[in-house]
């Protein structure tokens, strides 16, 4: 673990990244500054949109659901601590 977060501290696009030597909370920020890079900020904004507009009209997301062949939860994305 401290070879990799070593060596990550170094590559030039995370200079800005702060590291921490813990394994979860290292790699919860790791993967919120991945997203802030396009393209992938996008998606993730187009994605929030989608669910957003689920979570607030219950019979379509309820319609949705029954034409799934496996039914999962839409969960918005929340920025963690």
């Amino acid at each position: 673990m401290r070879n990799t977060w070593t060596g990550l501290e170094k590559h030039p696009l995370l200079q800005h990244a702060f590291f921490i030597p813990c394994d979860s909370h290292w790699l919860q920020l790791l993967i919120k500054d991945i997203l802030k890079f396009q393209p992938f900020c996008d998606i993730i904004a187009k994605a929030q949109a989608i669910v957003s507009a689920f979570y607030k009209a219950n019979k379509q997301y309820a319609i949705l659901q029954s034409k799934m062949a496996v039914p999962i939860a839409f969960v918005l994305s929340v920025i963690t601590r």
